[in-house]
């Protein structure tokens, strides 16, 4: 049994994980809770009920139900510092990026890059297998990556212990690259959907806290070291691909 504490810090959501629990309301200044149990080891899907703004539709999350040996070993490697796969490489700003571009029509979000639409079992393997580094790595990308993740100040935000991330008000990318999805549930988190977010998250999650498309002043937020943001972190295609390598690499 798992106990889950429930607070909110806008408006009103509902947290609903359908094959284990009913739904529970989050309302602002009322904490509330819920117990989640699953039978058996699996993937299961999770919903905001409650609709709470822009992005209400995309506001997903998943339950990963382990055995409690497996899940005693997940713990331990979740408490672990970051991996290190390669160290933090000096500019090179020749460097061509690994990761092909990405070439898609922002019209539209394609189905089949919404996380959620695949065979539970299925996605509970694809997790599975994620735990592990892949055979073959290009570490020379991997530092440009960490290098760049410092440079271009998304330390400022994101947490990534062990290495130069030392944020809080974004989510903790320490393991990133072992978890099932990303953008909230939305995007399976492979490099191509990986790069697709960073390319364009406003396009995919409208109303974002990290992004603005909005004409010159489109880019990343920049922290200023006042409390204050600006807009003025440009990647290019080089940047994103780097980033993508050092991201997925943290297992």
């Amino acid at each position: 049994p798992v106990h889950v504490d429930l607070r909110t810090q806008d408006v009103i959501h509902s947290f609903w994980v359908p094959k284990l629990a009913g739904k529970v309301d989050m309302i602002p200044n009322r904490p509330n809770h819920l117990w989640l149990q699953a039978d058996k080891p699996g993937y299961y899907f999770g919903q905001c009920a409650e609709y709470c703004g822009d992005s209400h539709s995309l506001m997903k999350f998943r339950v990963i139900a382990l055995g409690e040996k497996e899940f005693a070993a997940w713990l331990a490697q979740q408490k672990q510092p970051a991996r290190t796969a390669a160290p933090m490489a000096p500019a090179n700003p020749a460097r061509v990026a690994a990761v092909v571009p990405a070439k898609l029509d922002y019209t539209g979000r394609p189905r089949e890059a919404l996380s959620g639409t695949g065979d539970p079992a299925a996605a509970f393997q694809a997790w599975q297998a994620r735990q592990a580094p892949p055979p073959q790595e290009d570490l020379a990308l991997i530092g440009e990556g960490r290098r760049l993740f410092k440079e271009k100040s998304c330390f400022g935000c994101h947490t990534i212990r062990g290495h130069e991330g030392v944020g809080v008000t974004a989510p903790d990318l320490t393991h990133v690259g072992s978890r099932s999805s990303i953008a909230a549930g939305l995007l399976e988190n492979t490099p191509q959907r990986m790069r697709d977010w960073i390319t364009q998250p406003d396009h995919w999650k409208p109303a974002n806290k990290m992004y603005f498309g909005v004409g010159a002043m489109a880019g990343y937020m920049k922290p200023d070291g006042n409390g204050n943001f600006t807009r003025n972190i440009i990647l290019n295609d080089a940047d994103i691909g780097a980033l993508v390598a050092y991201l997925q690499s943290l297992k």
